[in-house]
């Protein structure tokens, strides 16, 4: 059961990936096969009625014989389109010729095959319908515009030609299939075939729909609380969840600290190795800030540029002071490399905490540790250079 789901996972995931691509070459490839699925049970449907006499009888044999080559034509159609696409899959090409001329074919042969049976007491509207449906979902809206135009002109001149007379109404049949009498079982029967056959189809698209919807709602959502780059919450998250600990604080709850990070030198240097080397830099703190963060109720955060920020509710400033140490020590061992020269870097951390549960106050307490913290840092550097130009 399990690896079934799995498989189903799967195929819904390539499904995915195949309509955000928007390939016309796997497009036409789904498209025709599920035509084909289409056309095929009409044809086997029809070759029912042209070999039992007792149901041969509902249909014009003449129209019956021609509807059932042009089925075959159709059939053969949608094979060459579907092997055609097939053998292009990994091409980069557009296709969206092979995907205009399927389109409309098969919207314009949908709309003639609906109007011979009777576009409006058989199921074969709601085909013509998922016929729309189907191609609009993997094909851009201007690929189906000539399809939908003439299948469009088509039905509406059938009707002008009933109104004046001049054709009657489904003429691939012998009467209606629902002209005030009690249906034929074999009508009943065809109708709830096809009718069945294009809900579950139907049904299964909008499924697939939906489900594709929720998975991009769940993407978008996301992106909104979280850095693209790092995957750690952003900033505007960190602060709702702050704000949150912060209100549980002034409840009764433990006290909250905060720890600012920020990488010293970070604009020199993204300015001296390049941003795709910065960003590496900036993963790899990410991911460690991530592990620095495992208490279930703990958070890390990119604030931005090179800062990051960890909110610990419950945590003493000696116990966040610990885990700066733990964040140095890191550091200390990495060694990173751009234009096949090695550099290091370090990071200045800033402390606070605060048990009255003021946000504001708790973050600006540990921007002015911070501040310090690289204030601090400056002037061991400063004076490292002094010495090292006095030794010089």
């Amino acid at each position: 059961m399990k690896t079934a789901l799995r498989k189903a996972q799967r195929l819904l995931h390539g499904l995915e990936v195949q309509l955000g691509r928007r390939h016309a070459a796997t497009g036409c490839v789904f498209v025709a096969l599920t035509a084909l699925t289409m056309t095929m049970v009409l044809v086997l449907t029809q070759a029912v009625a042209q070999i039992s006499p007792a149901i041969g009888h509902y249909y014009d044999s003449e129209q019956l014989a021609r509807m059932q080559l042009l089925s075959v034509v159709m059939g053969l159609f949608y094979i060459g389109v579907a092997r055609h696409a097939w053998r292009h899959l990994r091409s980069e090409e557009a296709h969206l010729g092979l995907a205009y001329l399927l389109t409309t074919v098969m919207l314009v042969a949908t709309a003639y095959v609906a109007i011979l049976y009777g576009i409006k007491d058989t199921p074969m509207s709601l085909l013509l319908i998922s016929a729309v449906a189907l191609a609009r979902a993997w094909f851009p809206a201007r690929v189906l515009v000539p399809g939908v135009v003439l299948a469009a002109v088509m039905v509406i001149a059938s009707e002008v030609l009933l109104q004046l007379g001049l054709m009657r109404y489904a003429p691939l049949l012998s009467a209606p299939v629902v002209h005030g009498d009690t249906i034929a079982p074999w009508w009943r029967n065809w109708s709830e075939g096809i009718y069945n056959l294009v809900a579950l189809f139907f049904s299964g698209m909008m499924f697939f729909i939906f489900w594709l919807m929720d998975r991009h709602n769940e993407q978008l959502e996301k992106l909104a609380r979280t850095d693209a780059l790092t995957g750690l919450v952003n900033r505007g998250t960190f602060m709702r969840l702050l704000e949150a600990a912060c209100a549980q604080q002034r409840a009764g709850a433990a006290t909250v600290c905060v720890m600012l990070c920020d990488i010293d030198h970070f604009h020199r240097l993204n300015a001296q190795h390049g941003q795709p080397v910065g960003d590496r830099v900036l993963q790899r703190v990410a991911a460690f800030m991530r592990e620095l963060a495992s208490r279930p109720d703990a958070v890390a955060a990119r604030f931005g540029g090179g800062a990051f920020a960890l909110l610990l509710p419950g945590t003493s400033p000696a116990d966040a002071g610990k885990l700066a140490d733990c964040l140095h020590e890191f550091l200390a061992t990495q060694s990173f490399e751009s234009h096949g020269q090695a550099f290091a870097i370090t990071m200045s951390t800033g402390i606070a905490e605060d048990a009255r549960g003021d946000a504001a106050a708790l973050l600006k307490m540990a921007d002015d540790n911070l501040y310090a913290a690289k204030l601090a840092r400056t002037k061991r550097e400063l004076a490292a250079q002094m010495r090292l130009a006095a030794a010089g």
